[in-house]
């Protein structure tokens, strides 16, 4: 049964170059349809997208949602992420002011993109540390270490403590700034962020050619058959 919970999703960067593609089989979803399938099973029918010429960097698109994230509570979604409905209206039930999905270290990979951001977290699972190497993370003293699935929730309260982090730095420095940064220096500032821990329920599609994901994958463990290759729909 779906929850009666309102939730806003705002996506970040709009992955054109895979609309013409599918992502399963039967039936042949695109990755668009993909997510407007999934957020419509959790329940989330206000749907946002910022384009990726909206912003240098994920952080610069997400400065642009700013007008919805000031007024209510929100799931941030990266444009390149498949995820199942099931996750979606967990994160959707969150009551931290800033959580973020993440996979844990000894997890199979889910992730197939450059633009991947290493964490630490302690055994409350709260964020402790941004990592700019692998190497740091086998030498962190920390509960767990994972990296960030494309997947937030962002309550006002949460979305205040982001903007304030962002606006006390130099025009010149916040034009630099990345996701990573911006965590660096809200760990700084004594915010509390949440990690929440998945092995399983999301993919991330980065280029037709880079991954095999079908109708059952999200769900089925990294060892099992998938279907064949991503296939141009239609």
């Amino acid at each position: 049964m779906i929850q009666n919970l309102y939730m806003r999703a705002i996506i970040l960067g709009s992955a054109p170059h895979l609309e013409p593609w599918s992502i399963s089989q039967d039936p042949p979803y695109t990755l668009r349809s993909w997510q407007d399938q999934a957020f419509a099973s959790a329940g989330i029918s206000d749907i946002a997208v910022i384009p990726s010429s909206l912003g240098k960097n994920r952080l610069g698109m997400l400065l642009h949602a700013s007008p919805f994230l000031e007024k209510e509570s929100c799931l941030i979604v990266y444009g390149d992420l498949a995820i199942d409905s099931t996750l979606l209206r967990a994160m959707s039930s969150g009551i931290e002011s800033i959580e973020i999905l993440c996979e844990p270290r000894s997890a199979p990979s889910r992730s197939n993109g450059s633009d991947v951001v290493r964490v630490t977290y302690d055994s409350n699972q709260r964020l402790t540390g941004v990592l700019t190497t692998p190497r740091e993370a086998r030498r962190s003293s920390t509960a767990g270490s994972g990296r960030l699935v494309g997947l937030w929730r962002i309550s006002p309260e949460g979305w205040a403590r982001i903007r304030r982090v962002v606006d006390g730095v130099s025009s010149a420095e916040r034009h630099r700034m990345d996701i990573q940064g911006m965590l660096s220096r809200l760990i700084r500032s004594q915010a509390r962020v949440q990690m929440i821990p998945a092995t399983q329920g999301w993919r991330e599609v980065v280029a037709p050619e880079s991954v095999q994901l079908g109708e059952h994958s999200l769900t089925q463990p990294r060892s099992r058959k998938l279907p064949a290759l991503l296939r141009q729909a239609a």
